[in-house]
């Protein structure tokens, strides 16, 4: 991946993260290292945390996508829910 004034090329890290083996990956990682343990999963952006969320639930580990965008009460809610 090129970087652009210092950091990663935001496109081409969003291509490359949704690569559906880096999915499969994350998640046989997470079964192997963590399962049933609770995980916070740090993406290249929005879409990508909505899909790396998604994905989680399809294999039947609950998810939960949160972002900046989100109202305070939304996100305090999630992090409430969390710990």
């Amino acid at each position: 991946i090129d970087t652009l004034g210092g950091d990663y090329n935001g496109k081409q890290l969003n291509d490359l993260m949704f690569n559906s083996a880096i999915y499969g990956d994350v998640i046989d990682s997470y079964k192997k290292l963590g399962d049933g343990r609770q995980a916070i999963a740090y993406c290249a952006g929005v879409n990508h945390s909505k899909k790396v969320c998604e994905e989680f639930n399809s294999a039947g580990i609950k998810a939960v996508h949160i972002d900046g965008s989100m109202n305070k009460t939304e996100r305090k809610k999630i992090m409430d829910l969390y710990r």
